[in-house]
Parts: structure tokens; C-alpha cells; sequence
């Protein structure tokens, strides 16, 4: 599904990413941990198209999608994006955020229906109207959710969805991204410093420092390990 080959991207004389090689099966939930500029979201930015890396390619779906000198186009990659800022648009309310993605990708009669699908599934219905200027974080952020999945993306980038949220909405915005693969079954990238965030959601945890993998293990055995960790302190 995703295939890094030794991506490096560089600002200046800084390395953000170095000579990252990755996989990620269809369907998997893999988490991407590791401390504020360590090359999390530079990594999420050249898999959505954002980005061109230096050197090395990410494969999409078996696609070439970039290499230096060859980008496919982040709206032709199947891919959908939360943002940790979220760029939401203010001028819009919720039904608008979402009018204007389905819109894009659906004809004009099914439109309605899959936003009442998607309000449903987000527990925004009574938000339809509402612009994000007036909704809590945690809506925001569902609100943010749902307009990435509602082009049906096959991938699904998450950069630090729950940084600003309290434990409460943590909790659920976590089962709403349960709820959302269930429905759809797409795979799942998400970057985080705080590994509690994907504990119960991710089924392979990697460890990025220095904008390099460290190390990559099954959530049970990452898990058991920070918990035990956690507890000799």
C-alpha cells in the first residue's frame, strides 16, 4: 500500500527526514512516534504530495507517486490529511466543509446523502450549520476527520490529531477514527509525540528520532514496554 525507499528531505543545511524506508500494508494502522521536530510531519507532507523529497520515492498503491523530478498530484494519490492545525476554513460552516470535498468527487444527487452519512457517523448532525469558530476543539477536530474521509480516501494521514485536546475528547475522537475504519477499512499513517494517543488504535508502532527510524515493533509489544517503563518511575 505504502512503500518509502530512503526518502531524505533537507532544508537548508538542516535533514528533516534521512533515508527513511518504510511499509505499510493495506488496512494496517501504523503509528509514527517520536519527540516535536524529529521529521514526523515532513514524512506525512511528502506521502500526501506536499512535499518533494531530495532523494529516494514513496509508492502509492503499487504507483510511483514521487521521487526528485516526479510528483503525482496530492489530489490524484488517494489520500486524505488531518492536519495538526487543522486548517479548517472559517468562512464555512460544517455542511460547507464537507459540500465542498464530496462535491468534488461525487455527482451532484448523491451529495446530500453522504453528508448526512458523514454527519451521522461524526455525531455532528446538530452541527450542520455551525462555523468552527463556535464549535468546541474536540468538534473541530471531527469535523477535520471527516472532511479527510470524505473523498473514500485509501489512505489516511493523521499528524498529531489529539495534541490539543483533553483526555475526554481524546478518548473520542479516537472512537470516531474506530467507527470511520470500520465503515471504510482504509489504512492509517499517524504521527504523534505522545504515544497514549494511539494506544488501542495502532497496530505497529515506529520510532523516528533525528528525522530517522530508530525502531518499529508490535503495538502489544511497544505498549507492554512504555507501560512497564512508566510504572518503574
Amino acid at each position: 500500500m505504502v512503500r518509502l525507499n530512503g526518502v531524505t528531505k533537507s532544508y537548508g543545511a538542516r535533514a528533516a527526514v534521512q533515508a527513511l524506508s518504510l511499509q505499510i500494508a493495506r488496512g494496517e494502522y501504523v503509528a509514527v512516534v517520536g519527540p516535536s521536530g524529529c521529521g514526523k510531519t515532513t514524512a506525512l507532507r511528502i506521502i500526501a504530495g506536499l512535499e518533494e523529497p531530495d532523494l529516494g520515492e514513496v509508492w502509492l498503491d503499487g504507483r510511483l507517486a514521487n521521487r526528485p523530478a516526479q510528483l503525482i498530484p496530492p489530489h490524484k494519490r488517494g489520500v486524505g490529511m488531518v492536519f495538526q492545525s487543522l486548517a479548517l476554513w472559517p468562512h464555512m460552516t460544517v455542511e460547507q466543509h464537507l459540500a465542498y470535498v464530496v462535491g468534488n468527487v461525487r455527482p451532484r444527487q448523491t451529495v446530500l446523502g453522504k453528508i448526512d452519512h458523514l454527519l451521522e457517523l461524526g455525531k455532528l448532525t446538530g452541527k450542520r450549520r455551525s462555523y468552527p469558530g463556535e464549535m468546541s476543539g474536540g468538534e473541530q477536530q471531527r469535523l477535520a476527520l471527516l472532511r479527510a474521509v470524505a473523498v473514500s480516501p485509501s489512505l489516511l494521514l493523521l499528524d498529531e490529531p489529539m495534541s490539543s485536546l483533553d483526555r475526554r475528547a481524546r478518548s473520542e475522537l479516537a472512537d470516531e477514527i474506530k467507527n470511520l475504519r470500520a465503515a471504510a477499512d482504509f489504512t492509517v499513517l499517524h504521527v504523534t509525540h505522545d504515544w497514549r494517543d494511539v494506544r488501542g488504535l495502532a497496530d505497529r508502532v515506529v520510532e523516528l528520532e533525528d528525522g530517522a527510524f530508530r525502531r518499529q515493533s508490535s503495538s502489544a509489544n511497544y505498549f507492554q514496554e512504555r507501560i512497564a517503563q512508566e510504572s518503574a518511575l
